[in-house]
C-alpha cells in the first residue's frame, strides 16, 4: 500500500488536480490541505491496485486495450508501454464525473464492459469528501471519483455506476 495526497486547486476557471506519492511533508500537506495555494485542497489516500491479466490492445486504437481481472473483463485507456507478458498492477481511475449511481443488487465488485461500450462498476463507499470527491474501494484499489450526483452515497453502502472508459495505469509493486 502506498500514500499518496491528491491535491485539487483551481486558477483563473480551470481545475487542476495532481497526486504527490509519500514524502509530501506535513507542513506542505497542511499548506496544500487548507487551501493557502490557489483555492487548493489536500487530501491524503492509500491507494492499492488492481493485478490484471490478459491485456491486449485494441486493433486500430493507440492507447485503447482489453482485459481480465478478479472482478470482470472491461476495457480502457493504457497510459504507457503495454506488459511484454499480459500482466499488470494498474491504478484505475475514472476520469469523468459521477452524475448517476445507484445502490447495488450484488454483493461483489465488477468491473465489467466491452470494448467502446459503457463499463459498468460496483464498488464500495469507502469515504464521502465535502468537496466532492469520493473514494469507491474497487477489489483491492480505492478509485477516486469528481462526484456531481445530486445525492452522494452513503458510506459503507456498495453502489453501481457507469462510465464511458476507465484509465488504467500500471504500477510497479
Amino acid at each position: 500500500m502506498t500514500s499518496y495526497v491528491r491535491v485539487r486547486w483551481y486558477h483563473e476557471g480551470a481545475e487542476y488536480a495532481v497526486l504527490f506519492l509519500s514524502g509530501l511533508d506535513d507542513d506542505r500537506y497542511e499548506h496544500l490541505h487548507r487551501g493557502q495555494h490557489h483555492g487548493s485542497h489536500a487530501t491524503r489516500i492509500e491507494v492499492r491496485t488492481v493485478h490484471i491479466v490478459n491485456v491486449q490492445a485494441i486493433e486500430g486504437t493507440s492507447n485503447e486495450v482489453t482485459f481480465s481481472s478478479s472482478i470482470g473483463q472491461a476495457w480502457g485507456h493504457w497510459h504507457g508501454d503495454l506488459p511484454a507478458d499480459g500482466s499488470a498492477h494498474v491504478e484505475i481511475d475514472i476520469p469523468e464525473p459521477v452524475t448517476t449511481w445507484q445502490p447495488a443488487d450484488r454483493p461483489a465488485d465488477a468491473l465489467v464492459g466491452r470494448p467502446r461500450s459503457v463499463v459498468t462498476i460496483c464498488a464500495l463507499v469507502e469515504s464521502v469528501d465535502d468537496d466532492g470527491v469520493v473514494a469507491l474501494r474497487l477489489a483491492s484499489d480505492i478509485v477516486l471519483v469528481d462526484w456531481e450526483a445530486v445525492v452522494p452515497p452513503p458510506v459503507g453502502e456498495r453502489i453501481i455506476l457507469t462510465t464511458a472508459t476507465v484509465e488504467l495505469y500500471p504500477y510497479t509493486v
